[in-house]
C-alpha cells in the first residue's frame, strides 16, 4: 500500500457606493431652484448617472465572481483531510482513519488503497475479492470488478488489473479503459504525465505517455513512478542496483540502492535500503543520507501531512514518525498505508 478554517469573510459592496459625488450634487436635483431655469435634470447629468450605475454594477460583479471562483473554492479546499488504510486487530479488515486514529470509513473492506486525487480510493471487496472505487463516504463509485486497483493519478487515470487477462491498463473516473489492458505490470502516471510500464515482450520496464506510446524506450529491469521533483526510480538491467533518473532516462542518482521505495516526499526525502547495511533509512535528492539507515522492516513513504509509516522493531505494530524520526501516532496497527489528501 501506498497516507476547516473559516473562509476569509467577502464584503460586498452596495453599487451606489461606487457612484461619484459629483453625480450626486445638485446638479442632479430639479434646477428649478434657480428663477426661470427648467425643471428638467440636464443630459449629462443623465449620462454621468448612467456611466456611475454601470461601474458600480461591474463593481458588484467582480466582487459576486470572486466569490464564487475564489471564496466557494477555498470552502472546498478545507473540506480536504487525510485519511490513512489501515487492517483492524480485531476483525483483519481494512478500513480508514483520519491523523488522530479514529475511524472515518469503519472495517469493511479484505483490503484499502489510498485515496487519489479524484477523491476516490482502490479497495478490495470482502465478498468477492474484486476490485473497485469508493468515494471518501465509503460507497462504491466503481463496482468491484478487476483483479487489482490503485490509485488514480492527477491526469484522471488509474493503474487496474484486467480481470480476464490479467494484463495491465488505465481506466478513467467511469470505469471505462482509456488504454486497454497490454502490459505485463505497469505503475502510475507521474507529474511529469509519464507511467512505467513492464513491455509484456522483452518484460523490460520503459515510460508511456497518457496515448500509451513510449517516450523511454523499456530498458529497465525495474521502473517506478516520477515525482513532483522531475526524478523516477529505476533498477538497472546490468548492476541490478536502483538509482533515479530525469525524464529523459538519463541517471541523476547513479544505482547503488539494494533496494527503495519510489517517489521523493514532499519533504524532499525518499526511502531506501542501504546496500552495504541492508538498513533503511531516507535520502534527500543528491542521494545524500538525511535519516540513516536504521529500520529493519521497510517504513513508508513521507505523506503530505509530513508523517511516514514505519514498523516498531521490538513489536512489529505499525505507527507513524515525523522527519525527525519520532513518534507521532504510535505502533498500535498490525499493517496500515500512507496517509493521502482527500477532497
Amino acid at each position: 500500500m501506498q497516507g476547516l478554517p473559516t473562509a476569509p469573510q467577502t464584503q460586498v459592496v452596495p453599487a451606489s457606493s461606487v457612484i461619484p459625488e459629483s453625480l450626486l450634487s445638485s446638479e442632479l436635483s430639479p434646477l428649478s431652484q434657480a428663477e426661470g431655469t427648467s425643471t428638467k435634470p440636464h443630459k449629462k447629468s443623465r449620462a454621468g448617472l448612467f456611466v456611475g450605475l454601470v461601474a458600480g454594477g461591474l463593481i458588484l460583479i467582480a466582487v459576486l465572481l470572486a466569490l464564487f471562483l475564489v471564496v466557494i473554492p477555498m470552502l472546498n479546499e478545507n473540506d480536504a483531510y487525510y485519511v490513512a488504510g489501515v487492517q483492524d486487530a480485531d476483525s483483519s479488515l481494512f478500513g480508514y482513519i483520519d491523523k488522530k486514529g479514529d475511524y472515518v470509513i469503519e472495517p469493511q473492506y479484505e483490503f484499502a488503497g489510498a485515496f487519489g486525487a479524484n477523491g476516490l480510493a482502490g479497495v478490495q471487496d470482502a465478498d468477492s475479492s474484486l476490485w473497485g472505487y469508493i468515494d471518501k463516504k465509503g460507497d462504491y463509485v466503481i463496482e468491484p470488478q478487476f483483479a487489482g486497483a490503485w490509485a488514480f493519478a492527477e491526469n484522471g487515470l488509474a493503474m487496474v488489473q484486467d480481470a480476464d487477462s490479467s494484463l495491465f491498463g488505465y481506466i478513467d473516473k467511469k470505469g471505462d479503459y482509456v488504454i486497454e489492458p497490454q502490459y505485463e505490470f505497469a505503475g502510475a502516471f507521474g507529474a511529469n504525465g509519464l507511467a512505467g510500464v513492464q513491455d509484456a515482450d522483452s518484460s523490460l520496464w520503459g515510460y508511456i505517455d497518457k496515448k500509451g506510446d513510449y517516450v523511454i524506450e523499456p530498458q529497465y529491469e525495474g521502473a517506478g513512478d516520477f515525482g513532483a521533483n522531475g526524478l523516477a526510480v529505476v533498477k538497472d538491467a546490468d548492476s541490478r542496483l536502483w538509482g533515479y533518473i530525469d525524464k529523459k532516462g538519463d541517471y541523476v542518482i547513479e544505482p547503488q540502492f539494494e533496494v527503495v521505495s519510489g517517489d521523493f516526499s514532499e519533504n524532499g526525502l525518499a526511502l531506501v535500503m542501504d546496500a552495504d547495511s541492508e538498513l533503511y533509512g531516507y535520502i534527500d535528492k543528491t542521494g545524500d543520507y538525511v535519516i540513516k539507515p536504521q529500520f529493519e522492516v521497510v517504513p513508508g513513504d513521507f505523506s503530505e501531512n509530513g508523517l511516514a509509516l514505519v514498523a516498531d522493531a521490538d513489536s512489529e505494530l505499525y505507527g507513524y514518525i515525523d522527519k525527525t524520526g519520532d513518534y507521532v501516532i504510535e505502533p498500535q496497527f498490525i499493517a496500515a498505508g500512507d496517509f493521502a489528501k482527500v477532497n
